[in-house]
């Protein structure tokens, strides 16, 4: 009876582990369509397209930028001043998901007149006009990191540019992005400090987040419940590839960080934004700040957002010992 028992239980284990061995095949094999899911740079239409210039937002003092990637791929974007030309640092800012630089230039415009920043932000590869349509550009993780590093390489080479104190902002998607370039070794002494602002812990979690609560309206009581284990605890290990584990990376994070929470967000739960702040434990500055009134999207024009930043900014350099007033860009 024993050795029976023995032999189902081994043919089963043999099953399992065969159609697990299956399903990571077939997950690998078609895991673009992951990155399908989750990049959205043709949204909202004509993102793809239509790219407004710092111009059409009344910015005079900018840039037309191209950086070259180095598996061979252009990426587009803008360089702002402050409408002064003076410049008191660097933000490299990283956008979030969806859409393109030009519907984020209102936010360099404020970081440039109320920072005093000279901005840097450039399209990932699929975004905007930055090149497309091979699988090489085809947006995913990364080949994103691989942008990240591209745009640092070329604001720390270009010489009036790395002269000036240098910061590293992202929002959502592009919190990710900072978080990843923050762990980095060799940004720990060139980059004065990193801006998280509603960034998520990984693209696990926010699986999570997202079906959920879509399983519990359709599948109401236990059913939904041990269909939510299922899918969380023993199919999602096995197939999603895509990681962006920022709750992982941010622990090895040793540069000052400020963490941005709007309150009312309604797409990443600000307890990921809280849980990423908790796990900076080596950070020599961590900062919280939360927007009582803000969303997802509408942090910028919070009243106070671009005094925190001014704030951390002024902070972070007084530590470091630079002079405090302004310098030329």
């Amino acid at each position: 009876m024993f050795d029976v028992l023995v032999t189902v239980l081994t043919y089963v284990a043999a099953v399992l582990v065969t159609l697990v061995l299956i399903v990571m095949a077939v997950a690998y094999r078609f895991r673009h369509f992951q990155d399908m899911l989750l990049y959205h740079p043709q949204e909202p239409a004509g993102s793809r397209t239509a790219v407004d210039s710092p111009r059409d937002h009344g910015v005079s003092r900018y840039e037309v930028l191209d950086i070259r990637t180095p598996d061979g791929l252009t990426l587009r974007g803008f360089l702002v001043q402050p409408p002064t030309g003076a410049s008191r640092c660097v933000i490299t800012y990283f956008h979030g998901n969806a859409g393109n630089v030009g519907h984020r230039i209102p936010i360099a415009r404020l970081l440039a007149e109320r920072v005093g920043a000279t901005v840097v932000m450039m399209d990932y590869r699929g975004y905007g006009q930055s090149d497309s349509g091979s699988a090489a550009a085809a947006p995913s993780e990364a080949g994103l990191k691989v942008d990240a590093n591209a745009v640092m390489e070329y604001v720390l080479g270009r010489d009036d540019l790395r002269r000036l104190p240098q910061f590293v902002m992202g929002t959502s998607l592009g919190g990710a992005v900072t978080i990843y370039l923050a762990s980095q070794q060799r940004y720990d002494r060139v980059v004065a400090g990193f801006i998280v602002e509603n960034s998520f812990t990984s693209i696990s979690d926010m699986a999570d987040v997202v079906f959920a609560p879509v399983i519990a309206r359709r599948i109401p009581g236990w059913r939904g419940k041990l269909l939510t284990f299922t899918l969380s605890k023993i199919i999602k290990p096995v197939v999603l590839y895509i990681g962006w584990w920022s709750i992982d990376a941010v622990r090895h994070v040793t540069a000052p960080t400020l963490f941005i929470s709007a309150a009312k967000d309604e797409l990443v739960p600000p307890s990921h934004v809280h849980a990423l702040h908790d796990a900076a434990v080596k950070s020599s500055l961590r900062r919280f700040v939360t927007l009582p009134d803000s969303t997802h999207n509408d942090a910028p024009a919070a009243k106070g957002y671009a005094e925190h930043i001014s704030g951390f900014v002024h902070d972070v350099l007084q530590r470091r010992g630079h002079h405090l007033g302004s310098s030329t860009a």
